[in-house]
C-alpha cells in the first residue's frame, strides 16, 4: 500500500487500526487529528529520490502538534527504504520496533 496509502487509510478508518508504520509517505495534515490516539512510526530515507523526505515529516510534525503518539525514524544514508519494507515490518512486530535494528 505504501506510505501514502497508510497515512490516507488509517485517517480515514483510524478504528480499523491498533498501529500504523508508514514508509516513505505523505497525506494530508488537515487529517491528523484522527490519528491522535492511534501509534504511528514513520520511516524514511534521507536521499529518497522518488519520495521527498518532507513528506514524513510534514505528517510527523503536524502529528506532534496534536500531540499524537508519534516516532519517526530517517536513515540518513538510504535512498529508497521500500525494497526493506519486509525486514521493517518484521521489527515491528516485536515491541512496536526496534529502531537499533542492524538488519535494517
Amino acid at each position: 500500500m505504501g506510505g501514502y496509502g497508510t497515512w490516507h487509510l488509517a485517517a480515514a478508518q483510524p478504528e480499523r487500526f491498533a498501529a500504523i508504520a508508514p514508509i516513505c509517505g505523505g497525506g494530508e495534515p488537515a487529517q491528523v487529528h484522527k490519528l491522535k490516539n492511534l501509534p504511528v512510526w514513520a520511516f524514511h530515507g534521507a536521499k529518497d529520490n522518488v519520495v521527498p523526505l518532507s513528506e514524513s515529516k510534514i505528517m510527523v510534525s503536524a502529528l506532534k502538534t496534536r500531540d499524537g503518539n508519534v516516532k519517526f525514524t530517517v536513515y540518513p544514508e538510504a535512498d529508497q527504504i521500500h525494497g526493506r519494507r519486509h525486514t521493517i515490518i518484521q521489527s515491528c512486530m516485536s515491541g512496536f520496533c526496534n529502531i537499533g535494528d542492524s538488519r535494517l
